[in-house]
């Protein structure tokens, strides 16, 4: 019989990163289609041109990508947290060892006795 569903505390967090993301990528295609459409719309003989593009596309595909990936990386660095992944983590709150708040601060090397890279033991 399976087990019931457990909430799991990181379940919040990773909802809002999720939306966060969606909508970034909703703003995105609303720049990308704006760009390809509204300015690639007209006669071909009358299109302006950057660098050698055609202005929709510049603004749409070689201009796009670039800045979206700067604004997704700025977002990833100062809105999403980093969380541990690992399935039993124990409970934040409960301190019975007197760790609470340390779960994944202990390296995969370090809880196998080895020194975390560059020190020496």
């Amino acid at each position: 019989m399976s087990k019931g569903f457990e909430h799991d505390r990181r379940y919040p967090q990773a909802d809002r990163e999720a939306w966060i993301t969606l909508g970034l990528y909703g703003v995105y295609f609303v720049w990308w289609y704006a760009c390809a459409y509204g300015l690639g719309g007209g006669d071909p003989e009358e299109y302006t041109y950057v660098c050698g593009f055609p202005a929709w596309f510049f603004y749409s595909c070689v201009l796009g990508y670039p800045v979206l990936t700067l604004v997704l990386w700025f977002v990833v660095r100062y809105f999403f947290k980093k969380m541990p992944l690992d399935a039993d983590l124990p409970d934040p709150d409960d301190d019975a060892d007197g760790t609470a708040g340390t779960a994944g601060t202990v390296g995969p090397r370090a809880a196998h006795g080895e020194a975390p890279a560059g020190e020496g033991r």
